[in-house]
């Protein structure tokens, strides 16, 4: 088993009677690894399940080399940014990642040297003295991957990081997870197909805590092959398109739309085969599922 890998094997994981993650088998290898699924489908199970906050019900994991069940040792390689990052906000920035420091047990020279280069490399340099609580959306994000980051961990987890941020912020966010993702092992959990595309050459998807796809991203978009459609369409043929097929965009041309579909046949005479995208691929695997052909 490779050391700089996450491995999972019939992983499973349940909450009393209802199993959040089922039989799941899944390899993760250094960079960026996007877990894509909608709210629910098991994302934020699985890594807190592998920062080590939550215990499998069957199965196992190994992190670089280290099995789940020495906690210790995960939670001293790992870093964590949760979907609702919100620490000491009375206090100032570089005091509150000086405190995590201390609380992660790591010496004052350490922390000394570590803390304002994690500032200048999250972009938060002339922030280090501000309050948390006077931050931006964006800028507490960043300051979530600064402490993540804070103990040098060699696998760094983050759930939905770009919930809510503007265009920009996102952007800002993606290129900083790439480069921290160039010497170690980042999983990006998002429900945002184009976090995914932006920056990951692999993912998983999950749905209802079974795992439907895993591999490289164009792999998904050929999912969807032979099924998207692009047609001009009326305003009422463009609602009798969406009550018959799954309609992913729809933009107005002149009087009318130009409708792209979803479709295993062409929708109308008119359609013309298009090339699908990542969300198309990601749609008609969630479709497949939902009739009970399963995924891949």
């Amino acid at each position: 088993m490779e050391k700089n890998t996450v491995e999972i094997r019939d992983l499973s994981v349940a909450y009393g009677k209802k199993e959040a993650l089922s039989h799941l088998n899944l390899t993760v290898r250094p960079g960026l690894f996007g877990l894509l699924g909608r709210n629910g489908a098991g994302k934020t199970t699985l890594m807190r399940t592998l920062a080590g906050l939550l215990t499998p019900s069957g199965g196992k994991a190994v992190v670089c080399g280290v099995p789940l069940q020495m906690r210790a040792q995960i939670r001293q390689m790992t870093g964590y940014l949760p979907q609702d990052f919100n620490v000491y906000p009375s206090m100032r920035v570089e005091e509150a990642l000086d405190y995590l420091g201390v609380l992660s047990g790591l010496p004052r020279r350490v922390r000394k040297e570590r803390i304002p280069a994690l500032l200048r490399r999250v972009n938060l340099e002339e922030q280090a003295g501000a309050r948390v609580r006077a931050l931006s959306g964006g800028m507490r994000r960043r300051l979530g991957i600064a402490q993540a980051l804070l103990h040098d961990p060699r696998v760094l987890i983050v759930d939905e990081p770009t919930a809510g941020l503007d265009p920009e912020e996102r952007i800002r966010f993606r290129n900083l997870l790439g480069e921290v993702a160039s010497d170690r092992v980042v999983l990006l959990s998002t429900h945002i197909v184009g976090d995914i595309e932006a920056v990951c050459e692999n993912l998983a998807v999950l749905e209802r805590g079974r795992l439907l796809y895993s591999g490289p991203v164009e792999g998904l978009a050929e999912q969807a092959q032979g099924q998207v459609y692009q047609v001009s369409v009326s305003r009422a043929q463009l609602e009798a398109l969406k009550e018959q097929f799954s309609v992913t965009a729809a933009l107005q041309e002149g009087r009318g739309f130009v409708a792209r579909v979803l479709a295993d046949r062409p929708p109308l005479p008119t359609a013309a085969p298009c090339m699908p995208g990542l969300e198309d691929g990601y749609l008609s695997l969630l479709a497949r599922e939902k009739r009970g052909g399963g995924g891949r």
